[in-house]
């Protein structure tokens, strides 16, 4: 008897998931609109990156410039083998695909105006939203364009120079960046000019350093870029992709603990009305019972976080926590990613009228903690002329 063998399909890739269907569809309806490089970021997987190469219209005029640049972001066989496809079928209209010998670079490169190669990097926000966004363009046929400063959500531009330099300088100049500030990840110009102009129309002073030079960077900068209309970690972690969206208490202990978020407390002049009213309590002749103490101590943060977290500041936090979530994704530690993204829902969750967000309510104990862990350490260095009741903050 003849053993039959299961057919072998001739073309079996495996199907996407609805999510990662919508993210290359979303992709090539704005494909006039993308640079090529951020195309390759926003793909994040090799599979994702050939069914992309595979649909990319022959008749778009970029479409050369699209598959290149994925080639060059993903080495593997899949992507490669998609792109060698899609380059074939484009030959084969009449467009001139320069020969490329076997493990050689490509003869061919993306076209940019002005013959300039853009990088663009930005650190994870801090706690007050500061963060640093880094420039750099090549020109041809010799030169270096660097822009690079400090900006934050609230105030705008804190920092910023711009000016082009040798190779030589450029180079000692962003090396210097680089170790000051650490923890740069490369993104999209997009992401970095997105930012860029926020913190500008933010910016609260008249024109100075910073403003002027960005303004000779910006016409530039709006020309290249198209500005991000939502925050770009959705693209790459839709919500509806989380199991379970809600955060629990030792997820967000898990996430405060990451170095990236060491800055991440309340302000001490924010803080310290409620460590004098929590200090009032614990001395209180009245408050007999610890129950009564820690009743009236849970009702005073309760307030207090409704008072300082404004819908402008939950906005912000949320922005930020949406932002460093995109860079936990674009460091590989995807896991913090996701907890960061449940944290920014945690807190874009409407207040009931008796209970805050869960993020914010542990954020303003976390810093308690610290306030006050930081108050015992200089009450016991502080000099026996010290007046006891003194309340030292960092």
């Amino acid at each position: 008897m003849s053993r039959k063998h299961p057919r072998k399909s001739v073309h079996s890739a495996p199907s996407l998931s609805p999510d990662d269907e919508s993210r290359v569809n979303s992709l090539l309806e704005d494909i006039s609109r993308l640079e090529p490089s951020a195309v390759s970021d926003r793909l994040g997987s090799p599979r994702l990156a050939a069914v992309f190469v595979e649909k990319i219209p022959l008749e778009n005029p970029g479409a050369i410039n699209f598959m290149v640049a994925i080639q060059e972001s993903f080495p593997q066989k899949e992507v490669q083998k998609a792109v060698r496809k899609g380059l074939f079928r484009l030959k084969q209209r009449g467009v001139d695909v320069p020969e490329r010998r076997k493990d050689d670079r490509p003869a061919f490169v993306a076209v940019r105006q002005e013959g300039s190669q853009s990088n663009a990097y930005v650190s994870p926000p801090d706690g007050l939203g500061n963060r640093a966004v880094f420039i750099q363009t090549s020109r041809i046929p010799a030169g270096v364009d660097l822009a690079m400063g400090v900006v934050s959500d609230e105030k705008g531009m804190q920092e910023f120079v711009f000016g082009r330099y040798s190779k030589r300088k450029a180079k000692e100049m962003r090396d210097f960046f680089f170790q000051s500030v650490g923890d740069l990840l490369e993104t999209s110009l997009e992401h970095a000019a997105t930012l860029l102009e926020s913190a500008y129309h933010k910016s609260k002073t008249g024109p100075n350093r910073a403003t002027s030079d960005y303004l000779r960077l910006r016409p530039w900068l709006l020309e290249k870029a198209s500005l991000l209309e939502a925050p770009i970690v959705y693209e790459l972690i839709p919500i509806n992709s989380l199991a379970d969206p809600a955060i629990t208490d030792s997820q967000i202990d898990k996430l405060l603990d990451h170095k990236w978020m060491e800055t991440w407390i309340v302000h001490p002049d924010d803080i310290k009305p409620l460590i004098q009213e929590i200090l009032s309590v614990q001395q209180s002749p009245i408050l007999v019972s610890a129950e009564q103490k820690g009743s009236r101590i849970q009702d005073l943060k309760e307030g207090f976080v409704s008072k300082i977290y404004t819908y402008e500041k939950r906005a912000l936090t949320r922005a930020r926590l949406e932002e460093i979530a995109y860079l936990f994704y674009k460091a590989g530690e995807e896991d913090y990613a996701v907890l960061a993204l449940k944290a920014a829902l945690s807190v874009r969750e409407k207040d009931s009228t008796f209970k805050s967000s869960d993020f914010l309510r542990h954020l303003v104990e976390h810093s308690l903690s610290y306030y006050l862990g930081r108050m015992e350490e200089n009450r016991k260095d502080m000099s026996k002329e010290e007046p006891a009741s003194r309340l030292i903050l960092p």
